[in-house]
């Protein structure tokens, strides 16, 4: 009978292999996650990022080092409207987005032998880059952040 359909698979049984791990996902859809979980892992950078993009924006327009207290970011004309408006909607969002981080911890799409090892490393990698940005926000090199909410 199988002589007649050329497609059908001569022994069933023997194709089925239980030594391959069995994913509960679709690889595909596992990797096109991993941009996402990038960006809530990063989102300390992005903080950091926000603050010194619209500092260098002003410094463009302005032909020089934007100044605490002398030139206000909201007073600023051209595309640092635009600028600052977004990066005040990005920053009153940051305990959202906080939260949103921790959880990429546990939310990882990256597969290692050992999950608790995954989990401890980022939760690791997480806090110390929450950590460099509150040091980098505490000692403000170039006074931007003074010079962002002037």
């Amino acid at each position: 009978m199988n002589a007649e359909n050329p497609y059908r698979p001569v022994n069933l049984e023997s194709k089925a292999d239980s030594s391959k791990p069995k994913w509960r996902g679709s690889r595909p859809f596992a990797k096109a996650k991993l941009p996402v979980w990038m960006a809530a892992y990063l989102i300390p950078s992005i903080i950091a990022s926000v603050f010194y993009g619209c500092w260098l924006l002003a410094w463009l327009i302005l032909g020089r080092m934007p100044r605490p207290m002398f030139d206000d970011p909201k007073s600023i004309e051209g595309a640092m409207n635009i600028a600052y408006f977004a990066s005040f909607l990005i920053l009153c969002s940051y305990p959202a987005l906080i939260l949103i981080g921790i959880a990429s911890v546990f939310l990882c799409p990256i597969r290692l032998t050992s999950r608790i090892r995954q989990r401890i490393l980022l939760s690791i990698g997480y806090a110390s880059m929450c950590g460099a940005l509150l040091a980098l926000m505490y000692l403000d090199p170039g006074r931007v952040i003074e010079w962002y909410f002037d």
